[in-house]
């Protein structure tokens, strides 16, 4: 273990520590998953006896502050995104991830920070 590596008390194991993306260095990496729902009312009944949820989705939120204009700097809507910090599972194992909006932003004083929106649908590659 080097000095500065992390110190872990009373712990297995901690994930703090994020990938650098190609072209960035992160600053905060969220993904959510979510599926939409349809609900089952039934009329003889008076009350909902079921829901369908379909359509599952991870939506991404990373933010870098800019190391270069290539790679993860370099996307644009609609254009597939290589994440190196990409996780699966909770719904969401496959399918290809897709830019939704990118935003490139520099105040006085400050580095220039990179974020993009995109999602994930398995059906989609």
């Amino acid at each position: 273990m080097a000095a500065q590596d992390p110190i872990l008390l009373n712990l297995t194991g901690a994930t703090f520590l994020l990938t650098a993306e190609s072209g960035g260095i992160i600053q905060s990496y969220s993904r959510k998953t979510s599926r939409s729902l349809i609900t089952v009312y039934d009329g003889s009944v008076g009350y909902d006896t079921g829901e369908v949820y379909h359509n599952p989705v991870a939506d991404y939120d990373v933010r870098v502050i800019t190391t270069a204009s290539t790679g993860f700097c370099a996307a644009a809507p609609g254009v597939a995104l290589t994440l190196a910090n990409v996780t699966t599972g909770n719904g969401v194992a496959t399918g290809g991830i897709y830019t939704q909006s990118t935003s490139l932003d520099h105040t006085g004083g400050a580095l220039r920070e990179f974020s993009v929106t995109a999602h994930q649908k398995p059906g989609i590659t």
